[in-house]
């Protein structure tokens, strides 16, 4: 018998199609949607007029996902964040209950100034955080991101990509 016990060698589209479904499959047993891994890229212009590098910025728009927010990573890029979309401005406070990594917060009034930052926010603690100060957007990044980059009140913000309407 020629090739007993070999199996055919698939085909490269159907591998592409075989790593597709697989993909989609674990999309829904996680319970993430195409829409939730959307990112945008974002860029703080300094007092002094510097730019920083661009942070490439998963989107939270709607009640489920600012819920879940980053909690159960295990590790955020240095250059990486998430951006919290809110319907509209409020004094908006944030704890770190099931988020694994400590953070820094940069709260953003709705002109994309930064009205307020908190640094290095401990993981797993139920204590609320707030700056005190209207904003209608939250970014969050790993800790020491704020310090490392040099982001602070005052500064603007500038966003590229779909940024969606909050949901």
């Amino acid at each position: 018998m020629r090739g007993a016990g070999k199996r055919p060698a698939l085909s490269r589209r159907a591998t592409s199609l075989l790593v597709g479904a697989a993909t989609g499959i674990l999309l829904a047993i996680s319970g993430c949607s195409a829409q939730e891994k959307d990112r945008i890229s974002a860029t703080f212009t300094r007092q002094d007029g510097s730019v920083t590098a661009p942070f490439s910025m998963e989107v939270a728009a709607d009640n489920a996902q600012r819920q879940r927010g980053l909690m159960f990573r295990k590790s955020i890029g240095p250059q990486e964040g998430m951006i919290f979309v809110f319907p509209s401005d409020d004094d908006h406070s944030f704890w770190m209950k099931n988020t694994l990594t400590p953070l820094d917060m940069v709260f953003v009034s709705e002109d994309w100034r930064v009205v307020g930052v908190i640094e290095d926010v401990p993981p797993l603690s139920e204590v609320s955080r707030t700056v005190g100060t209207p904003s209608r957007y939250v970014l969050e990044f790993a800790a020491g991101t704020t310090k490392r980059v040099g982001i602070g009140t005052g500064d603007r913000v500038t966003v590229e990509g779909n940024l969606p309407s909050p949901r």
